[in-house]
Order: structure tokens, then sequence, then C-alpha cells
């Protein structure tokens, strides 16, 4: 009996510390579950925080679009930035330093507590150069329509449309494109697309898209003509045909035309035109570009504005500046136009090249139609802080 009450006690102590080995388990493993519960909502509110703080930034570039002379905002303007709830949490703060034309803004997104108390802070910084001019070439000023490239179109650079654009098989976009209406592409679009519509997609887009997204596209004003008139060097009452001299050593000069503006042959052999200086002209009409129009060096530039239509020629092949037309941008050939361009429509036949270069808009002695952002960084601004949950 003695041998059989020792296995017995033996065998309770071995139950015993199963038993206890279990229970110790259990308890690690409902730790571990919890804990990784409450890491798994810290990250949460961290995310939401983020997403808060990323709005705060986004808001203000809104209405930094609207009006982008942030000068002019109310004295009070960052009530409106300052503990807004959104989604689950709060825009606590949104801060702007401002630098000549660079804004450095950081805003911050909080979770919080029943209480009040803050479970979760997210600071987002953005750096963002409000530009006297849309980085972009834009293309229909307050039009609703469709928007159509056919044949061999090469656009280097970000395009606006305020309507609906159908790109054909041999067209390719390489930066972003913002539409207020549809997308129907059959080409190559390297880079981000968002519409106002939808995206019918039958060819490539290398970057993300956004079908019925909220497009902010920038407001394009009228071209004060009263104003350049009477700043004008030159004024011609009539039709007018600019020749090299007209051209040469410009020095800001401004050629206010009451009429057509005509730049190269419109017969014979086409040598082509320099102009050298900064110069801005202005024309009533239409202007027709002839021959190849291009500067004299790396300082000089021209601001070409044209109250109709602005046509390319067949004998053009580079044209180098800026062009603004309240019309129709048209070309009859095969033609590179560098620089900028803003107008109401584009008509173009050939082999036809758009290049966004941004050289001819820096310094620019003349006011442009429309201004525009820059955003030069954007980011998480660390480090993170995170009140200690109790």
């Amino acid at each position: 009996m003695l041998w059989w009450k020792d296995q017995r006690g033996a065998a309770f102590i071995i139950v015993f510390m199963a038993v206890l080995v279990l229970f110790l388990t259990g308890t690690t493993l409902l730790q571990v579950a919890a804990t990784e519960r409450k890491i798994s909502i810290n990250h949460i509110d961290d995310v939401k925080a983020l997403y808060i703080a990323d709005a705060g930034i986004n808001k203000f570039l809104a209405g930094l679009q609207d009006n982008p002379n942030f000068n002019s905002w109310p004295a009070d303007w960052d009530k409106d930035f300052t503990n807004i709830p959104i989604g689950d949490g709060f825009l606590a703060s949104l801060n702007v330093q401002q630098s000549g034309n660079e804004l450095t803004v950081t805003s911050v997104g909080e979770i919080r507590r029943p209480d009040g108390s803050v479970k979760a802070k997210k600071s987002m910084y953005a750096v963002v150069e409000v530009l006297p001019y849309v980085p972009a070439f834009v293309v229909g000023k307050g039009e609703d329509e469709t928007l159509t490239f056919t044949g061999n179109f090469t656009i280097i650079g970000d395009l606006i449309y305020n309507g609906s654009l159908r790109i054909g098989p041999s067209t390719t976009v390489t930066g972003d494109v913002t539409l207020g209406g549809n997308l129907e592409n059959q080409g190559r679009i390297d880079g981000d697309v968002r519409a106002g519509g939808y995206i019918d997609n039958n060819g490539t887009i290398t970057g993300y898209t956004e079908e019925y997204a909220s497009v902010s596209l920038p407001e394009i004003s009228s071209v004060d003509y009263e104003k350049w008139e009477a700043e004008a060097d030159v004024v011609y009452g009539e039709d007018q045909e600019l020749k090299q001299e007209d051209l040469t050593g410009m020095d800001d000069k401004i050629i206010y035309v009451k009429g057509d503006v005509t730049i190269g042959k419109t017969r014979g052999r086409c040598a082509g035109e320099r102009y050298s200086g900064t110069g801005l002209i202005v024309a009533e009409k239409n202007v027709y570009l002839n021959c190849d129009l291009t500067p004299a060096d790396a300082e000089s530039n021209l601001v070409i504005i044209s109250q109709q239509n602005i046509a390319v020629g067949s004998n053009a092949k580079n044209v180098q500046g800026v062009l603004v037309s309240e019309g129709t941008y048209t070309t009859n050939g095969n033609v590179d136009l560098e620089g900028y361009l803003m107008a109401r429509t584009i008509n173009a036949s050939g082999n036809n090249k758009l290049i966004y270069n941004d050289r001819f808009l820096n310094d620019l002695h003349f006011d442009l139609p429309g201004s525009g952002i820059k955003i030069k960084e954007w980011r998480e601004l660390h480090p993170v802080i995170r009140e200690p949950e109790s």
C-alpha cells in the first residue's frame, strides 16, 4: 500500500506541474495577444493621425490654389485648420512659415481619448513654391469640351485640361495628366492621371489613376489687353509683320498689335528668326509663326499672347518660348514647341512635340494669366509623438 501511495503522490505532482505549465503558457499567450491587440490599435491610430495630418496639407493647398497670394489671406485663416474634426480624429493645427515665394507647411493630426487627451499624434511637412504661372501645359481655359490627339504627338511635361481628352495610339505623354472630364486613352502616359470623370484605358498608363476625382484645376484669368496696350513700347494700329530687327535686343520691350501678327516669311525660303533679350508681343487677333523662332542665347525669352489663334506654319520646325492663345494652337507640319503653351484648344497634324521647359518661365518679366503651385517636398515629420497608454 505504501508503494501505491508513493506512486499516487508522484502522479499528483506530475499532473500539478503539467497544469501549472499549461496555465502559465495560456496566461503568456493571453498577454501576448493583448499586447499585439494594443500594438495593432496603436498602429491604426498612428495611420489615422497621419492621414489627418496629410489631409490638412491637402486642404491648405486647395485654398492656395484658389488664392495663391498667401499674404492676402485673412489674419485669422488658421482657425479653419485648428481643432477641426476629421474622421475619427482632429486636425490639431497647421503652421506656415513664409520665405519669399516659398511656404513651409507643418500639419498635425491627432487621435484623442474620450477625455480629450491625446492617444496618437503625427505631423506632415511640405515645402511649396508659389509660381507666377501654372507649371504645366494648360489647355481649355474654362471650356468643357473634348480634345483629341491624333497622329504622332509627343508631350514632355504635365498636361492640364479642363474638359475631356482622347489620346490616339501614336501619342505619348511623359508627365502627369489632370482633367476636368473623361479620359479615353489608346496611347502611352508615363505619369499619373487624375480625371473628374471616367478613365477608359486601352493603352498604357505607368502611374496611378484616379477617376471621378475631386480635381482642383487652376483658375486662368483673361489677358488684360488694355494694360498691355498702355504699357507697350510700340503700338501698331493694324496687321503687322515683325522682322528680325524687331526681335533683336528687346530688353523688356512690349509690342502691341491691334490686328494680326506675322513672324517669318510667308513665301520662299525660311531661314528662321532669332530673338534676343526678353520681350512680349501681344496681338488682338491671330499670330502666324511661319519659320523657326528660337532664342539667340540662354538668357533670351519671348512671350507671345494672342486674343485669337496661334498658327505655326509648315516651314517652322522649332519654336521656343512662351505661347498664350485665347483661341486655338494650330500646326500644319512637323514642329517642336519647347517652352510653355496655354491655349483654349489644340489642332495639330503631322509629327508634333510639346516640350515643357521652365527655363522660359523663370524670371519672367511679364505676368501670365494664371499662377501655379510647385511642391518641392512632402513627407512625414519625425520624430513621431505618442502619448503613453495608461
